[in-house]
């Protein structure tokens, strides 16, 4: 399937600084890339990874104290944001931002997304949905604004029950430094409903023909790359 036209003036992606070579491809395709350095606040091996720092939610973006050069991003775009408490290393603080907001519902642990998160949600009208799992944001890719892919049996569950379409995949097979396996909402990427992006090839994942269908069934593109599937905290879009 084609890559789908879309503005590229109008956004940014946002990726974790360690993977330059990726950027590079995406700046090839004509994409404007911006690099998450650090939080110092977050565990060495997550600390520049988008699922962890930030979140946006209709326009309002929910950022960690500490994510000093995004915020000096949003403050010369005269973007808006709102500071989360300060995160640590250690769940559950380090998962103030994780969730995953899926057309009018926002999928999370509401024990351990930040309160001014959830405040918001409320305030705007979305659908909170709980999950167990914390790190709902690394765990859930978002396909369109009602179906996603999904490794977390309580997200699968969680997204039928509230009338999202979820493909339930096998654990594993993403790379991520420092742990055993990632996600596969940390290695992808929704570009306005049009396009995803995986940091990598889906070739060594066993289902990789059912993510595959599952998309373009939904009609999407998909951009794949010709290295390791990795888990790099998400690729994240900040509209400016």
């Amino acid at each position: 399937m084609p890559v789908q036209n879309i503005d590229k003036n109008s956004f940014y992606l946002v990726i974790n600084s360690d993977y330059k070579y990726l950027g590079q491809r995406l700046t090839g395709l004509g994409f404007k890339v911006l690099f998450l350095e650090a939080n110092i606040c977050l565990a060495e091996p997550v600390a520049k990874h988008t699922d962890m720092q930030f979140i946006t939610l209709k326009g309002k973006t929910f950022v960690l104290p500490e994510s000093n050069s995004f915020i000096e991003f949003l403050i010369n775009n005269n973007l808006e944001f709102t500071y989360t408490s300060k995160a640590y290393p250690e769940y559950p603080k380090d998962v103030l931002c994780n969730a995953k907001l899926i057309g009018d519902k926002l999928f999370c642990n509401t024990k351990t997304i930040d309160k001014s998160i959830l405040a918001e949600a409320n305030i705007i009208g979305l659908n909170v949905i709980h999950v167990n799992q914390g790190y709902t944001g690394c765990s859930t890719l978002k396909v369109n604004d009602n179906s996603v892919i999904t490794s977390d049996k309580s997200i699968y569950e969680a997204a039928l029950k509230n009338n999202v379409e979820a493909l339930l995949i096998s654990e594993g097979f993403i790379k991520l430094e420092g742990y055993n396996h990632g996600f596969i909402g940390g290695c992808s990427g929704n570009i306005k409903n049009k396009i995803i992006i995986f940091s990598g090839s889906l070739e060594s994942h066993p289902d990789k023909n059912k993510i595959r269908e599952f998309i373009k069934q939904r009609n999407l593109s998909i951009i794949e790359f010709d290295f390791e599937l990795t888990d790099i905290g998400g690729i994240g879009i900040i509209e400016i």
